[in-house]
């Protein structure tokens, strides 16, 4: 089937995930994964589902990897995913249609609801939580300069269409594994803030977290979660903690992000 879409994932040790993300968009023209040297599994698994598996190196941003990513597809549209993404039966078909109908050229991106599992349950606190993650070729990139994100992609070119259907996100499996995923993020945060030349102050380190949890315990109704509602919200706003107190070590003048391994990933 020549659906007009190719997928770029990137990955870093996704053995647990890197399967189920793939099968899920087996559709596609193309299927291209950039994995950073994985140690584990992952390229082996990816190679079951196509021959396109590159390894490279972690440049310290999204952006950049999902760039080189970008040109090695051929397909008119690129849609990205996380390893622990998954296309739904439903946004295939409105992706597909999308694609082909008449007024898909006017738009040059599209950004995707996203519905997060935690611990296996939906959590409804952090929905729609849009994303941009299809982009017709030429119309844009992933932002590489900081202070603009370390994962924005920049439209140059055309509207950004909303599609309604969304993609399935877990998140994590343990409290461990979430953790790591928040001394990674936060590190790219931080790293990206720091590279703009920002800098952290009490009120990053005291307010922001806290104005993180309120808004998503209380504004989005994650108290209505129960338990799960409120180890989320706790964990935004330990993420937000973590990004500046991070911001913080990079701007001594002993430390850097060139020295921290995780922003190397």
């Amino acid at each position: 089937m020549n659906t007009g879409i190719a997928v770029v994932v990137i990955t870093k040790n996704e053995e647990m995930n890197i399967a189920a993300c793939l099968d899920s968009v087996k559709w596609a023209d193309e299927l291209i994964v950039v994995d950073s040297f994985s140690t584990d599994a992952t390229v082996k698994i990816a190679l079951t589902f196509t021959d396109k598996v590159i390894q490279r190196e972690w440049p310290g941003m999204v952006g950049p990897q999902r760039n080189f990513g970008l040109e090695q597809t051929s397909s008119p549209w690129v849609l990205f995913l996380d390893a622990d993404e998954r296309v739904t039966s439903s946004l295939k078909d409105e992706l597909l249609t999308f694609v082909r109908s008449s007024f898909a050229m006017t738009n040059g991106a599209g950004e995707i609801p996203r519905r997060n599992y935690f611990f296996g349950k939906w959590l409804k606190c952090s929905y729609p939580n849009y994303t941009r993650r299809l982009l017709r070729k030429g119309c844009g990139r992933y932002n590489e300069q900081p202070g603009l994100g370390f994962d924005t992609l920049l439209v140059d070119d055309g509207l950004v269409y909303r599609f309604r259907n969304p993609l399935e996100h877990f998140t994590s499996e343990t409290i461990a594994q979430r953790f790591r995923k928040i001394d990674f993020d936060s590190s790219l945060q931080a790293d990206e803030k720091y590279r703009a030349l920002k800098r952290a102050s009490f009120y990053h380190l005291l307010v922001s977290p806290f104005a993180a949890f309120i808004k998503i315990y209380l504004f989005k109704k994650g108290f209505a979660e129960g338990i799960r509602g409120f180890i989320y919200s706790c964990m935004a706003s330990f993420n937000t903690f973590m990004k500046y107190a991070k911001l913080w070590e990079f701007n001594q003048p002993q430390s850097s992000p060139s020295d921290k391994s995780e922003v190397n990933r």
